[in-house]
């Protein structure tokens, strides 16, 4: 078994530690796909045989709320719009601006870029892997008929320490989730905790 191992390791041209870093990468998709159908949401890989072009996205912050997970669609007419989903209660559409499509698809390629393996970060988990009560982030999309899932976590400074693109996206998404609900307001600076006390 072993030689096995080795000779397949020699053959793509890695080691153990990138073959391990790469199934710790699909395990997380398959665990944050999972998240988003336990909240109500059709599995992201019917969406795409349906023709459907969604982006989504899941957060959890250190305080306490009951955030919705989001989904923003745009329809084949050019309709856009943005679903708010919750495993407990009726689910909310809202009618956005189609701008808000064309601002969160030009993020697409900088946020669900493949992970490069780094020998120099070998014992670090790659990210989306979490194991504190910090901030974290699941993204998902059904792109042309591809799916695509990302994910971010951290447990200090967290969020902040985000990537531009991801922190872009929950900010956006964040904005938007917030203007469909009266008295809440929205926070430049810290878009997600606006978004879980909008949500208690």
């Amino acid at each position: 078994m072993l030689l096995a191992t080795l000779l397949l390791i020699a053959t793509v041209g890695q080691d153990v530690s990138e073959l391990t870093f790469r199934r710790v990468i699909a395990d997380n998709a398959t665990y944050h796909r999972e998240r988003f159908i336990e909240a109500g949401l059709m599995p992201i890989e019917e969406a795409a045989k349906k023709g459907r072009n969604v982006r989504r996205l899941l957060v959890s912050v250190w305080i306490p709320g009951r955030p919705p997970v989001m989904e923003i669609e745009r329809q084949s007419d050019g309709s856009v719009t943005l679903l708010l989903a919750w495993q407990d209660k009726p689910s909310e559409r809202h009618p956005l601006d189609a701008s808000v499509w064309k601002d969160l698809t030009a993020l697409d390629k900088a946020v669900f870029a493949t992970p490069k393996y780094d020998r120099n970060e070998i014992g670090k988990p790659p990210e989306g892997v979490y194991g504190c009560h910090g901030d974290t982030a699941a993204f998902e999309a059904s792109i042309e008929g591809r799916v695509q899932t990302a994910a971010a976590s951290q447990c200090l400074p967290r969020m902040e320490s985000f990537d531009d693109a991801k922190r872009s996206v929950i900010a956006l998404f964040s904005k938007v989730a917030i203007t469909t609900q009266a008295g809440c307001k929205t926070d430049d600076a810290r878009p997600a905790e606006a978004l879980i006390h909008c949500f208690r």
